[in-house]
């Protein structure tokens, strides 16, 4: 099974789309075949050489071949027979029964996830649905399954389908970012801002890295145009409407051979696809976002499902495939089309969806950044009323038909108002309403701040200056319409949180704010830390300093705290023991390091003593420390004013200034002069702030980790007993940071499986993070843990877990996510409120 999915794998998403062109064109040299099994031989190195070469007769002679339909070597070539990979494939992970919507086999998940993830379900599904009702004689007229497929594990589904709440979700990542986007695409080829990576790049992400570096070849764009000119090509045929159909094969041909000609051919494709929207079902808002919803299969019903958006696309697929199970309407001879549609359609889905291999956070940002990149046109009414589809789209997923769902969701400050006029109830298609008024799902918004880099101009600005500005103005807009926020009809804002690379940006830069919030009724506080990181030991300090500056209580939470689970003995071992670091950062960690294990009553090696007494007179020296003080002690009590207002003129007037002089050190006024110029010299010097960014390489003692490894375990016991909880997100996690498998996350380590093996019983959440951009769901986040779970094996090849085990486990954490998600502790004025605790667990 591997061996087909890493085939299909190399056939639609490393393939070459100018190679798959140019075979269209009739370019003798090209042969799929042997292109494919030279993409297999670099993807799968288990096997020899020699194997992946006999591997062509077996895709040849056996995958792609169907004897119920009279599919064979003899009767087609290849190109026209390799769509045949999909179904046999999926008859192996999938289940199929009557009309009800298809299930993946929880055995086969992992690897159904895999695939899935890198091409896109619908392209696995439909092949195969398409086949099995033509062998049945079922007539299917409704697509309307989850964006991302449940599986069959019925005792799991008890459990996921019992109250759940996802407490970490970016709203505006949480629609299916890659098919509006692709439909936009399909039904208004070539109408576009010239704005967004998608469109000034061939390709951004790590697709084809030859032609990515080459200037011989189309941009993406034109191949978005292509693949439209294809779909409305075949859309045509299987709607039988090809006597209207102005776009023919050589058409696509030409389009192939000149790029003049792509756009040329717009003057054609156009007036098609306005045909064909002239009988597209309209949204509830007026909008027809793709021609292959026809209204006229909804004559007498209109489905409320969000997943009617997905409906043309898949309606497109499966009427093509079937016409090629029957050999109907050309699809047979035209195979070699939707293989080239769907090998463009996956390339272009590497932009929005992330499934490149690289890690860190700046990769995702790449991807977020993109999320929304063909989604602006000149139309600004026809633009809001799409945002507002795509809005209703990613609430109504994220609570699927549950009665029982919590939602927070989390929005820039400027957008909240925006957000809480948005009629999220209503259906996207019809006039009915998806959620009914005794339907109670909690949605609940998170004020969402985004970290910045720190553009520090002179000596008379402090360091983020401008970040600092900015905050000021959203905080005073939100302290000052709480009461509008926190009543009315609309989702009620119910806390804070801050997001974005935290690289350069510590918490510091947010505290205050925070803090401020804090006294003006805003007591619920997460924030996106620990998550990308330099040293284990910068997360690390991170985290600390976030629940120290913050004021964190018990009940506040913190998203995703990797730092907190990372192998510190793996880490340093796979770098061969050596950090690259900037300098400030790198003098930071090393006395946080020294003062955290102390007051934790860790006792550091002497190797790792002398590095951070060594590194401390050199790094102070350079940023210019030395001369105003060169005890380290006064150093360390600087760092602890670093969560300070910085601007005393600027302080609040309506409360006293101790809450933003938070330190001991400052609010007790005790400290030397010499503590005060070392935090003054910190967030002033325009020297101190340059020099402090240059990047350095030092090696640390094998003994370094052991050090670390002790202090992030002080860390864990800390949080533990303040009653702070863990939000994790496991694909987001797993496709950002320092590890490669899903049994491997340390949600395992904060909450242990086995609480006689395991020292840990952390409160931790499982969440979506964005959901759009990773390609899963709340449901399917749980039940990826699982099936990891289920895999495990002893060292004698026995089951690690029982499935009760896993279920137990699993039941402990949906409970932690329903009981740490946020109430609303903001109680107007003048108004008698129940007050209700966020720590009454």
């Amino acid at each position: 099974m591997d061996l087909i999915r890493n085939t299909i794998e190399g056939l639609l998403y490393d393939f070459p789309i100018e190679l798959m062109g140019n075979y269209i064109t009739k370019d003798d040299s090209i042969d799929i075949n042997e292109i494919l099994i030279d993409i297999i031989k670099r993807k799968d190195v288990s096997f020899t050489q020699t194997d992946i070469s006999l591997l062509s007769e077996v895709i040849n002679d056996t995958w792609c071949t169907d004897a119920e339909f009279g599919i064979s070597p003899e009767t087609s070539s290849l190109t026209n027979r390799i769509l045949l990979l999909m179904t046999e494939f999926s008859k192996h992970v999938l289940n199929l029964a009557g009309l009800h919507n298809p299930t993946v086999r929880f055995n086969e998940l992992l690897r159904w996830r895999t695939l899935s993830l890198k091409v896109g379900e619908d392209i696995l599904v439909l092949p195969l649905l398409a086949r099995y009702d033509t062998l049945c004689r079922i007539k299917r007229k409704r697509f309307l399954w989850p964006m991302v497929l449940e599986h069959d594990n019925l005792r799991l589904n008890a459990i996921l389908d019992e109250e759940l709440s996802d407490t970490h979700s970016h709203i505006n990542a949480a629609t299916d970012v890659f098919e509006f986007n692709w439909l936009r695409l399909m039904n208004m080829p070539g109408r576009k801002k010239d704005k967004g990576t998608f469109w000034i790049s061939s390709a951004k992400k790590d697709y084809d890295l030859i032609s990515r570096a080459s200037n011989n070849h189309y941009p993406l764009p034109c191949w978005a145009v292509i693949a439209a000119t294809v779909r409305a090509m075949l859309w045509a045929s299987v709607t039988e409407n090809e006597d209207a159909c102005p776009i023919t094969r050589v058409m696509v041909e030409e389009m192939l051979e000149s790029e003049d000609s792509i756009y040329n051919k717009l003057e054609s494709l156009n007036p098609l696809i306005a045909t064909f929207l002239e009988n597209a079902l309209e949204t509830s808002n007026g909008i027809k976002i793709d021609y292959a919803i026809d209204a006229r299969d909804f004559i007498s019903d209109v489905p409320s499902s969000p997943y009617l958006v997905h409906h043309g696309e898949r309606n497109f697929l499966y009427q093509w495939f079937k016409s090629f199970f029957d050999n109907e309407h050309g699809a047979r001879e035209n195979a070699d089309l939707m293989l080239l549609y769907l090998i463009i359609k996956c390339k272009v889905r590497r932009e929005f969806v992330q499934t490149n291999n690289l890690r860190g956070f700046v990769n995702f940002q790449d991807y977020d950044h993109e999320k929304v990149s063909t989604l602006d046109t000149e139309e600004e009414k026809w633009e809001k009323a799409f945002r507002e589809i795509t809005y209703r789209y990613a609430v109504q997923t994220s609570c699927g038909d549950k009665k029982r769902f919590n939602l927070e969701a989390r929005v820039t400050p400027n957008n909240i108002r925006s957000v809480r006029k948005m009629n999220y109830r209503q259906a996207i298609f019809g006039d009915s309403d998806f959620l009914q008024r005794n339907d109670n799902p909690s949605i609940t918004l998170i004020a969402h701040f985004i970290k910045g880099v720190d553009k520090q101009k002179n000596e008379f600005t402090c360091r983020h200056a401008d970040l600092r500005k900015t905050l000021k103005k959203q905080m005073n807009q939100i302290i000052n319409r709480i009461g509008e926020y926190s009543m009315g009809n609309g989702p009620h804002l119910i806390g804070l949180d801050a997001a974005g690379s935290e690289l350069g940006c510590p918490p510091e830069v947010f505290a205050p704010f925070f803090r401020y919030a804090k006294l003006h009724g805003l007591t619920n506080f997460t924030y996106h830390v620990g998550e990308d990181f330099y040293d284990v030991v910068d997360g690390l300090r991170a985290v600390d300093e976030t629940i120290h500056f913050m004021n964190y209580s018990a009940g506040c939470r913190i998203g995703h705290a990797l730092a907190l689970g990372v192998n510190p003995f793996d880490f340093y071992e796979e770098r061969h023991h050596y950090i690259i670091i900037p300098k400030q950062t790198l003098l930071d960690n090393l006395v946080w390091l020294k003062y955290t294990a102390a007051s934790n009553n860790i006792s550091l090696n002497p190797e790792t003593l002398l590095l951070i007494d060594c590194q401390f007179s050199i790094l102070s020296s350079e940023l210019g420390y030395s001369t105003i003080s060169s005890d380290m002690n006064d150093y360390q009590q600087s760092m602890n004013m670093r969560g300070d207002w910085i601007d005393n003129s600027e302080e609040p007037k309506d409360i006293g200034g101790c809450y933003f002089k938070w330190s001991p050190i400052t609010s007790a006024a005790v400290a030397p002069q010499r503590v005060f110029n070392l935090w003054k010299h910190y967030n002033h010097s325009e020297c101190c702030n340059r020099n402090g960014k240059k990047v350095t390489v030092i090696q640390v003692p094998l003994s370094f980790a052991t050090d670390v490894a002790k202090v992030q375990e002080s860390i864990l016991w800390n949080l533990e007993k303040q009653g702070i909880v863990i939000e994790t997100n496991p694909t987001s996690n797993l496709r950002i940071g320092r590890f490669n498998r899903y049994d491997q996350h340390p949600i395992f380590h904060f909450h242990s499986i086995d609480e006689k093996e395991g020292n840990h019983s952390m409160l931790v959440s499982i969440n979506t993070d964005d959901k759009g951009i990773f390609y899963t769901s709340l449901k399917n986040e749980f039940s990826l843990l699982a099936i990891a779970l289920r895999k495990e094996r002893n060292a004698d090849g026995t089951l690690k877990w029982s499935d009760l085990q896993i279920e137990n486990y699993l039941k402990r954490i949906v409970h932690y996510g329903n009981i740490s998600r946020f109430r609303q502790t903001y109680i107007p004025s003048g108004e008698e409120v129940e007050f209700e605790s966020v720590h009454n667990h």
